[in-house]
């Protein structure tokens, strides 16, 4: 794809894609408060690219819990948005059908990279020992860019330490 822009003409939009050289700005913010037997988590962060095509992501998450002894009851919400910045409009459409071909593909990659997904999380963490500990998660994720990635998960793990 970077090759057939080369060759039609149009090296911005070949660079625009390749990721090569390029820099982006990550910018987070976050906290954690555990209060006796609460918990309480939350960030957010963003990634902006600065000389690409590549989409602008934001994400952010919000956990709650409470201690019953050993157990942690948790539960999270959270989402994803990834924008891109799908800028042909310097592309003129009608040339050639080869060129539409290009554009059509290039913007079909290109939103490919978007996301708009939430997610919500139930669990629980057993601390079975002061070394073992386990635990279960109920996931479920809505992508209202593309419902056929909605997924539910669910997990188990057994946690050890040394």
């Amino acid at each position: 794809m970077l090759d057939a822009w080369r060759t039609a003409g149009y090296p911005e939009v070949a660079s625009g894609i390749e990721l090569k050289d390029d820099e982006s700005y990550f910018t987070g913010i976050g906290f954690a408060i555990d209060y006796d037997d609460y918990l309480v988590i939350s960030e957010f962060t963003t990634v902006n690219p600065t000389d690409n095509l590549m989409p602008t992501q934001e994400s952010f998450y919000f956990s709650f819990g409470k201690r019953f002894s050993s157990v942690l009851i948790h539960a999270t919400y959270g989402w994803d948005e990834n924008v891109a910045d799908n800028n042909l409009a310097n592309v003129p459409t009608g040339v050639s059908a080869e060129l539409d071909t290009l554009i059509g593909n290039t913007a079909m990659f290109l939103s490919s990279t978007e996301v708009d997904s939430k997610f919500y999380t139930l669990g629980a963490r057993w601390e079975v020992s002061d070394s073992v500990a386990f635990k279960v998660e109920y996931t479920d994720l809505i992508d209202d860019h593309n419902s056929s990635k909605d997924s539910s998960l669910l997990q188990f793990a057994l946690t050890t330490t040394f």
